[in-house]
């Protein structure tokens, strides 16, 4: 007879989550977000708007390798008392550091701010060999660019989410390695003539998320004359 497992299945655990942001919710008039990523090829729940830009921010960028939007929490012990911290986001990058984010609207300089509390959410993040950074809207703010081309972006591999991309993607990065100075979207859809053009565009989404093409994300709005380069 099979033994009873407590293991609880991903469905399971994203209801839950779900669950304890309407509560949450309950206390806070914030909007909840049911949110797919591409780059980590699971849905997430966001309990707020600046969450959601946050995911956003992160879902493209260049520099990250990973993340985790619902991190287990931390047990930390400063000053004789132990506290359970935690985080919004746990962000890997590429060039190997870490960070431990709290996504809050309260600014990082706020005079007010409890400094034992910072304390902990610092102690928090050095037990993970990472360190503790606080996102808020002007964070964000400073990022416009790249969230408003990284929700276009993930529409296109959202739509996509059910097709195999290995042959795009393998097409894409053959037709790129003989391009010195890259090629703009539409000319690399236009070449790749075997392939659907929205499967492409996806394909070369998903490979900037891996870090084998370069775009402009981050300054330039999203357009056809976007150019796409291999990375060496």
């Amino acid at each position: 007879m099979a033994k009873a497992t407590t293991k609880k299945s991903p469905m399971a655990k994203l209801r839950r989550n779900l669950f304890v942001a309407c509560r949450q919710r309950e206390q806070n008039a914030h909007n909840i977000w049911l949110v797919y990523s591409a780059r980590t090829k699971r849905e997430w729940v966001l309990r707020s708007d600046l969450q959601y830009l946050h995911f956003l921010d992160i879902e493209f960028a260049p520099d990250v390798r990973q993340f985790d939007l619902a991190p287990i929490p931390q047990k930390t012990t400063l000053l004789g008392t132990t506290e359970t911290i935690e985080f919004d986001a746990i962000v890997e990058f590429r060039d190997g550091h870490t960070e431990c984010r709290e996504v809050s609207g309260r600014n990082a300089e706020d005079e007010n701010e409890d400094s034992v509390r910072i304390g902990r959410l610092h102690a928090a993040a050095e037990t993970l060999h990472a360190s503790y950074v606080r996102i808020t809207a002007e964070t964000l703010e400073a990022n416009r660019q790249r969230i408003q081309n990284s929700l276009r972006m993930l529409r296109f591999l959202s739509a996509a989410r059910c097709s195999s991309l290995t042959e795009a993607r393998n097409a894409v990065l053959t037709c790129l390695s003989t391009q010195r100075y890259g090629l703009a979207l539409h000319e690399l859809s236009a070449r790749i003539s075997e392939v659907p053009e929205a499967l492409v565009c996806a394909a070369a989404f998903q490979l900037l998320q891996h870090g084998r093409v370069a775009m402009d994300v981050n300054e330039s709005p999203l357009t056809g004359m976007t150019s796409v380069s291999r990375v060496s």
